[in-house]
């Protein structure tokens, strides 16, 4: 099971990522915009209810090979298997601008310097923990570094950069934004992995697509994938979703 520590001693339970800011909310509800999720009705059915597969890299929609690759500047492989049922071990949690976000000592990221966050392991686990982290640091203070540095070139991004440049994301307090509750993969190869997290805000759900890329050694991130973005979603519940988050 996950091993939850914050480690700055804030309060528990905040994964509060800025794309969900209150600003950020309203831009959603309006636009949908890309890395924004739209909290609301949907469908779904009871909460908390997470796959029943085993999972293995193979055993997802698109997947080509299941071995791991190498291990990446995190130091070390890892393994293939994909967690689709329980999360992952050996996880703690650090507030970072009054956002918990996670990390492991083996998947990474070793490199933890405020907003910059890198190096990854090469695995399906160390894939979910780059999605976890720059969900968060592609929207805070020092996001140009971040978008700049570990998100693949393309429109959405570059529009991006020159926001963050032009006007850098100020923090936001605790309770203002949503807080992580779980993800599922949508598919893993040592090259690409495709998965989704859900959040909660309000007493609501929704989640995000993220799409990882294996590029120069580390997970990054596209916010232009092929067939164009997918904005967020609302959800009435985890059915489907692997429960997850700084608990």
């Amino acid at each position: 099971m996950t091993e939850s520590r914050a480690e700055t001693g804030s309060p528990r339970g905040g994964f509060n990522g800025w794309w969900l800011g209150s600003a950020m909310f309203v831009l959603a509800v309006l636009v949908a915009a890309v890395l924004v999720v739209v909290l609301g009705g949907g469908s779904g059915s009871t909460p908390g209810n997470a796959p029943t597969s085993t999972g293995t890299a193979s055993g997802l929609p698109g997947t080509a090979d299941s071995s791991a690759g190498t291990s990446g500047c995190a130091g070390s492989a890892g393994n293939a298997n994909v967690p689709t049922v329980q999360p992952p071990s050996g996880i703690r949690w650090e507030v970072l601008f009054t956002i918990a976000v996670p990390w492991s000592s083996d998947a990474g990221p070793a490199v933890r310097d405020g907003a910059h966050r890198r190096c990854y392991q090469h695995s399906p686990v160390g894939a979910l923990l780059a999605a976890a982290n720059l969900a968060v640091t592609t929207q805070c203070p020092g996001s140009d570094r971040t978008l700049r540095d570990q998100v693949l070139p393309g429109p959405t991004r570059d529009a991006m950069l020159k926001a963050a440049q032009t006007q850098p994301p100020q923090a936001k307090q605790p309770g203002e934004t949503a807080a992580l509750a779980g993800y599922r993969f949508l598919a893993y190869s040592p090259n690409v992995t495709v998965l989704q997290l859900a959040y909660t805000f309000g007493g609501k759900y929704g989640m995000e697509n993220y799409r990882l890329e294996w590029h120069d050694g580390d997970w990054m991130l596209n916010l232009d994938p092929p067939g164009g973005s997918v904005p967020g979603q609302p959800l009435t519940s985890l059915a489907g979703f692997v429960p997850w988050g700084a608990v």
